[in-house]
């Protein structure tokens, strides 16, 4: 499976609503079986074996993985490269959501 992943050949479904996405994946007979062995591996690192807990492990590494190697690229680009592409996007920084971490508050205390 992994030798040969090409995207045209996945068979894959994200399905927006209002609050949610739900992602659907179709695998072949060899991919259920890639999946099981996968599953198995991170289900007991996990300690758990549901299928939907271990899709939402393995896709968030991924999706961490993935904004670890934009965080590096892009702080190896110089300014004028980093000037540039924001040039070219037309992205409004002023009107751009921001991802800052909110302070957390203790709600446990009573009076």
């Amino acid at each position: 499976m992994g030798r040969n992943v090409n995207p045209d050949n996945y068979k894959f479904k994200p399905n927006f609503s209002n609050r949610r996405m739900k992602l659907y994946i179709k695998l072949n007979k060899a991919e259920t079986e890639a999946w099981s062995n996968v599953k198995a591996m991170v289900a007991e690192a996990a300690g758990t074996n549901d299928d939907s807990t271990v899709a939402k492990i393995l896709f968030f590494r991924g999706i961490n993985g993935f904004m670890e190697d934009v965080h590096e690229r892009v702080s190896k680009l110089s300014d004028e490269e980093k000037s540039k592409i924001m040039e070219d996007s037309d992205i409004d920084l002023d009107s751009s959501p921001t991802f800052e971490k909110e302070e957390e508050t203790d709600d446990s205390t009573t009076d």
